[in-house]
């Protein structure tokens, strides 16, 4: 049993077809297919079923994906705990970022550090676009990024930089539209994406579906990393703003602030770091701290 087909099976329950279960992972769906066979010939045991719906796991199945879930997070926790234990030296990181995942774990992670007495000297510079940061990378202008997109988009955009660049998935997400609760009789309990324009909006540091895009090109939505700036657009009547769930979880979520789900939007968004290939363990290290931060939250 090894942690690459413990990895594979959970994709699968998670994404429910091998096919996204490859393009998560960024191999082919033969190298899936062959990691879960050998897995099923390990156990003696038929883990889930092809039907016309999709795939369905057994119950012993379901058995394993729930094993393999608690093996891959504790080796992650362990793996991350011993490294730490081990730093010495100052940490250097440049951070070039697209992303909200900037703003809700770094703070923690820099305390951790500081508890623990580690030096880290860190630059953080924030892009509009994913390309700028592959490039960044590239260019060995910085030496991590961290990423939020929607899961069809990044694929795509990566794929001119996997000779040089590692592409690593921390986290899947959601984006929700966030009202504030006092005009939460005025919308309704769910926001069709087409509805969207109907409605004042900003964006809270994330790059949602391409419709979304082609619109705020001729309207006045407000793309922006302040928390503050929108929460401030949130007390304005028919106004919402719209985040990855895991920003609204650390930034909006209580009394105050309520989040909606957007109907007929299927496309997950990913929280995800990328480095060189030939990157030090300090930044891949780095990139398995934001991870676990990410967990916790």
């Amino acid at each position: 049993m090894r942690f690459e087909q413990l990895n594979c099976l959970v994709e699968i329950a998670e994404t429910g077809s091998i096919t996204a279960a490859a393009q998560k992972l960024f191999i082919s769906q033969q190298a899936v297919s062959t990691s879960v066979k050998q897995l099923e010939q390990e156990l003696g045991q038929t883990l889930f079923v092809r039907n016309k719906s999709g795939i369905s796991f057994t119950a012993k199945g379901e058995e394993t994906v729930n094993f393999a879930r608690k093996i891959l997070a504790d080796k992650e926790e362990f793996v991350s705990r011993m490294r730490m234990e081990e730093v010495e030296e100052a940490i250097e990181m440049k951070v070039c970022s697209t992303s909200s995942v900037t703003n809700i774990v770094l703070p923690d992670i820099i305390e951790k550090l500081d508890a623990k007495q580690i030096p880290i000297s860190l630059r953080i510079s924030l892009k509009d676009d994913i390309t700028e940061v592959f490039e960044s990378l590239r260019m060995e202008n910085a030496n991590l990024g961290l990423l939020t997109f929607n899961a069809e988009y990044l694929p795509q955009k990566f794929a001119a930089y996997q000779e040089k660049l590692q592409l690593e998935i921390l986290a899947r997400d959601e984006l929700v539209a966030v009202v504030n609760k006092r005009f939460y009789k005025d919308t309704a309990a769910q926001i069709h994406r087409n509805a969207l324009f109907d409605y004042r909006y900003s964006i809270y540091n994330v790059i949602p579906i391409d419709s979304m895009l082609e619109s705020a090109k001729n309207t006045s939505v407000v793309w922006s990393n302040d928390v503050d700036f929108h929460r401030r657009m949130l007390e304005q009547k028919r106004t919402l703003v719209l985040m990855p769930g895991l920003a609204y979880q650390y930034f909006f979520s209580g009394k105050k602030y309520v989040a909606l789900p957007l109907e007929e939007n299927e496309t997950p968004l990913i929280h995800a770091a990328v480095f060189r290939k030939d990157a030090s363990p300090a930044v891949r290290d780095f990139a398995s701290m934001v991870h676990l931060e990410l967990c916790i939250k």
